[in-house]
């Protein structure tokens, strides 16, 4: 947020460029920062880590304000395509004002949108409000041959009203038309005093459907290729993981008053979960559930192998808000597919209210599944959930295999004996359906009580507990060693898949 310079005599704004990777946001500071006397701007920094850069430099602005202070303008982008999550929420964190630089060119409809949704959840992660925060939309690239109108583009993306210009960033004029539209947009807004805030506590999502309802315009259709137009519904297909505040005690939507719960689906790959998703979507009623979504495949199917996310939310009508007033709403999201970086691993803990653990029983899958347990109890430390206090439930699957491990055993190996359990055999769903009841009522417990208790704060996680539990069991109980296939109790000593 702004903030007055009193030895300077001036107030600060910070002013961020957002955009999907190569739409030109570097360009944008780059043209803006030859044009800018030596004497009035800082130098441009290039803030690096090991996965990725900032790119920042303050400057005088030329305006005043009435009473004679001057005005500083801080500039910020991440350059190229931002990968990382935090990112997502640091950037953003303080902003008086945004620079949504748009890819022009028709092959990139997709990514602008994703990045516009992006924004969106940033900034009211940062307690900010997309809908009354000053933001200008630069339409960049029109000098290349496969760039669309800007008409067109502001029909797709600008569901405000607001500012958007035609240019090329590498063009100067362009770029500090740009930006000094913003500028003052953000210097007006704060002698207005109406500096940007969240207005409501919860929203979905709309970039995504707001470009799917612009389609339905024949001349908007008629301007788009099939290939953009299929580029957009499978953006409105993704649309972006059911971005919500979590917290562990539950979010309330102010317009309804209902409480909202994160449920999470944890286990190791071809363990269930996806299996799980469809079976709780198809037991809750349809005027109680959402459809099952899917996010980050490349196509509807899991053929793919690609990592992604799938979520359902549905309200239970046996359970009510702590305070009795109103129905909650549980949020179940799972990975489908591989997981290939931790950091969606933090982001599915993340403000969560509960966990169902998959077990696979199947001898050739519980190393597979004790690494997995490992990256639980690691990702709930990191997200500074605790582990012994989360409310979390056992789902023992593929019982009914002819090889299948008994539950009991696997339970005493994995130090998950003492947490409540239930036993799926696929395709029957009832197993599944007892586990999600029996984690439902100890969230709805836990709401009672306050909510989930905070971990320790601890950011370095232990990411061998439960492998090193399950050799101490080994090495402590000969009845258990004795009880466990020979092949098991050696690959989890040798820490290597069995044959």
């Amino acid at each position: 947020m702004s903030f007055v310079d009193p030895e300077r005599h001036e107030v600060n704004f910070k002013i961020v460029y957002w955009g999907p990777g190569l739409a030109g946001k570097t360009s944008n500071l780059q043209s803006i920062y030859v044009q800018i006397p030596a004497e009035r701007r800082s130098k441009m920094i290039s803030l690096e880590t090991e996965i990725e850069r900032t790119l920042f430099f303050d400057f005088e602005h030329d305006r005043r304000l009435p009473d004679g202070r001057g005005c500083r303008l801080h500039l910020y982008c991440a350059p190229g395509c931002t990968l990382y999550y935090e990112t997502f929420d640091l950037l953003p964190r303080g902003a008086d004002g945004v620079v949504f630089v748009v890819d022009s060119m028709r092959e990139r409809l997709s990514s602008n949108v994703e990045s516009l949704d992006q924004l969106e959840h940033a900034l009211q992660s940062a307690g900010s409000d997309i809908d009354h925060i000053p933001l200008v939309f630069q339409f960049n690239k029109q000098d290349l041959d496969n760039a669309l109108e800007p008409t067109l583009l502001a029909r797709l993306f600008d569901r405000w009203g607001r500012p958007h210009i035609p240019a090329v960033a590498q063009r100067e004029r362009d770029a500090m038309r740009t930006l000094r539209t913003c500028a003052d947009a953000v210097i007006d807004a704060w002698l207005a005093d109406e500096s940007p805030r969240r207005r409501h506590l919860l929203r979905p999502v709309r970039a995504a459907r707001h470009a799917a309802e612009a389609l339905a315009d024949p001349s908007v259709k008629r301007a788009l290729t099939p290939d953009d137009r299929r580029g957009l519904d499978r953006v409105e297909v993704r649309d972006a993981y059911d971005i919500w505040p979590y917290g562990p005690g539950g979010v309330v939507q102010r317009e309804t008053q209902t409480t909202h719960f994160k449920l999470v689906v944890w286990g190791a790959r071809r363990a269930g979960r996806s299996t799980v998703m469809q079976a709780v979507h198809g037991r809750c009623r349809p005027e109680n559930r959402s459809p099952l979504r899917r996010a980050g495949l490349d196509s509807e199917d899991d053929s793919s192998g690609a990592a992604g996310w799938q979520w359902v939310d549905f309200a239970m009508s046996q359970t009510v808000r702590p305070d009795g007033t109103a129905p909650m709403r549980f949020h179940m999201h799972g990975l489908d597919g591989p997981r290939r970086f931790r950091r969606d691993d933090d982001l599915l803990l993340r403000g969560a209210s509960g966990v169902l653990i998959l077990v696979d029983l199947r001898p050739d899958r519980l190393l597979a599944g004790l690494r997995s347990l490992d990256e639980l109890w690691r990702a709930m430390v990191h997200e500074q959930a605790d582990p012994e206090t989360l409310p979390s439930v056992v789902l023992y699957t593929h019982g009914d295999d002819d090889m299948a491990v008994d539950a009991a055993l696997v339970g005493r190996l994995l130090g998950l004996d003492e947490r409540p359990a239930a036993h799926g055999a696929w395709p029957r769903d009832d197993g599944v359906f007892d586990a999600t009841l029996i984690l439902l009522r100890a969230v709805h417990a836990q709401a009672l009580d306050g909510g989930a208790r905070p971990g320790k704060g601890r950011r370095t996680a232990d990411d061998r507990r439960a492998t090193r539990g399950a050799r101490a069991r080994l090495a402590a109980d000969r009845h258990l060693r004795a009880a466990l296939p020979e092949q098991i109790v050696r690959a989890i000593e040798a820490d290597a898949p069995p044959a």
